[in-house]
């Protein structure tokens, strides 16, 4: 008797370089993984909650994603089965699987996803489908492919920006050489505008205590706001770098990085930066270069990492000195009650700082992660606290 052919899983996309850099990101330190946490005053009705998160994982198949395929062929296929649900954070893998989870955990609800899956846009989207479903809405979901951010690079005609050489301090000084990491929680009040130019310029002010200046920012840029263009271009002039303009808004991994060097704490000055970058598609740049990568071995990549981190290490020199996530202001409500969101940024050993961003009705939400060997004898605590200073400065811009 033959044995039962087991189902192809439905491919969602094939695995962009850039992907691939999370994925051997995640064998330096698993799991390179978003955390969002959703809290919020009054009771958690986990059977509610239950269904809702059934509802827009089914709304979001990115986050049912495996991945299969070696190298330059590693695609994202869809899993049927929904991510886990429980009491306990679960190891999250990419091939076995799961690569995204939640869990009730003290009174709030906490969402883990790898980032080689999605981006914190994409995260999004699903934490917003996941309150619609929760007040019984219609979830909006977003596909799981097949555009990628180099294909948008591609489509757009963007060549691939070079990483920045490694000559910025760490925000903290030089590493003291603990091993891990250190996270610190603060919730901050809200600047009314330019909350990310005004954070970006308490950093560069707050770490002036510990280092000279510039740092250089790394800024995730969502790359989906260059969709429309890639879209009439593909058409008119390369029909097989995208697949439909109903597939561009997906909820993949689709974000770059732009670098921003910032000398002197000007809110100004880093604004007008970002906007330069964005208007010149740097960040599309940067997911078109990390394409070189397809075809290197995961493993290789990750001890080519861990060789690079610790040189970074012992110069105190890195290609960014920090990045910053920033996932904008939301208004979002539990039966009434403000919903807070903690977004927890992925730990790196190349990377100083990682600062997670949000903003709600109960003020802006700072979630800072760094090497321990840099947040030892409490700078990560004296930053932080510098940080907040500038930002309650009326003159500070």
């Amino acid at each position: 008797m033959p044995l039962p052919v087991k189902p192809r899983l439905p491919t969602a996309r094939v695995v962009s370089g850039l992907e691939r850099v999370w994925l051997a990101a995640g064998r330096l330190t698993p799991p390179f993984a978003i955390h969002l946490r959703l809290s919020f005053d009054g009771p958690l009705d986990e059977d509610r909650w239950r269904s809702a998160l059934a509802v827009a994982f089914q709304a979001h198949p990115t986050l049912r994603a495996r991945l299969r395929g070696r190298l330059g062929g590693a695609r994202w296929v869809i899993d049927p089965k929904a991510p886990p649900v429980g009491h306990a954070r679960v190891t999250l893998d990419p091939v076995r699987g799961p690569c995204a989870a939640a869990a009730f955990i003290e009174n709030a609800i906490e969402i883990e996803v790898l980032h080689a899956v999605t981006d914190g846009r994409g995260l999004w989207a699903f934490v917003e489908d996941a309150v619609r479903a929760y007040h019984g809405e219609t979830p909006e979901g977003l596909p799981a492919g097949p555009t990628t951010d180099a294909g948008l690079a591609h489509a757009l005609g963007v060549i691939a920006e070079p990483d920045p050489p490694a000559d910025r301090p760490a925000p903290t000084g030089a590493d003291t050489g603990e091993t891990g990491y250190a996270t610190a929680r603060r919730r901050w009040p809200c600047p009314a505008r330019d909350t990310l130019a005004r954070v970006a310029a308490s950093l560069v002010q707050a770490a002036s205590a510990f280092v000279e200046p510039p740092l250089r920012l790394g800024v995730p840029v969502d790359l989906r706001r260059y969709a429309a263009d890639a879209a009439v271009r593909s058409t008119l002039g390369d029909p097989g770098a995208l697949e439909g303009a109903g597939a561009l808004l997906a909820g993949g991994n689709l974000t770059g990085i732009a670098h921003i060097d910032l000398a002197h704490p000007d809110p100004a000055v880093f604004r007008e930066a970002l906007r330069d970058a964005v208007a010149t598609r740097r960040p599309l740049g940067h997911a078109r270069a990390a394409q070189a990568v397809r075809g290197v071995p995961l493993g290789l990549m990750a001890s080519v990492g861990r060789k690079t981190a610790a040189r970074h290490r012992a110069t105190g020199l890195y290609p960014v000195s920090a990045t910053l996530t920033w996932l904008g202001r939301h208004a979002l409500r539990i039966d009434g009650a403000p919903l807070r969101v903690e977004l927890t940024p992925p730990a790196s050993p190349g990377m100083p700082l990682f600062l997670g961003l949000t903003a709600g009705p109960d003020g802006l939400e700072v979630v800072a992660v760094a090497p321990a060997g840099l947040a030892s004898g409490g700078r990560l605590d004296r930053l932080l606290l510098g940080m907040q200073a500038a930002l309650a400065d009326p003159g500070s811009g």
